[in-house]
């Protein structure tokens, strides 16, 4: 794919330095494209980390539903405080931005993240290297290189 036919540029979101850099970066870009006539839409995503592997641990007296709320809350905390930040910056240069967030309950996030690129035929998915997860900082994050394994479309790494 040539960079010049990109019209939607998704950006998963986990709050993360790496991944407010990603967004950046795609704000940048899309901006790049505005001044060249040919607009670009940004779309944050967020994926919230519900496991279904989880289901397995209620016999146990883990409570999945419990778990199933506490993450959605903190999502909804996060998203709340990142999402604007991006729309914000994205509003300064006149860019079509959405935001959207969905869980991982019927696939892991790589493939929440890879199945939402497909359904909304995104050109360029831009991730950052690492995630909140201190493995993760160690490096490339499990996500990023999933997405850049599976995706169907371009993938910009931005460290």
């Amino acid at each position: 794919m040539a960079l010049s036919v990109v019209s939607k540029i998704l950006v998963p979101i986990d709050g993360s330095e790496s991944s407010m850099r990603a967004a950046n970066a795609a704000i940048e870009l899309a901006r790049r494209y505005n001044e060249e006539s040919r607009p670009v839409e940004v779309i944050a995503l967020h994926v919230i980390d519900i496991n279904p592997k989880f289901h397995l641990f209620t016999k146990y007296g883990f409570h999945y539903s419990e778990y199933e709320r506490k993450a959605k809350e903190t999502a909804q905390k996060g998203t709340a405080e990142w999402f604007p930040k991006i729309k914000e910056k994205a509003d300064h240069h006149n860019l079509r931005f959405r935001s959207e967030v969905t869980d991982s309950s019927s696939a892991s996030v790589v493939g929440e993240i890879v199945k939402f690129a497909e359904r909304e035929k995104v050109d360029l998915i831009v991730l950052g290297t690492r995630g909140q997860s201190e493995f993760e900082r160690l490096l490339i994050g499990s996500v990023t290189s999933g997405v850049t394994v599976y995706a169907q479309c371009s993938v910009m790494i931005v460290k």
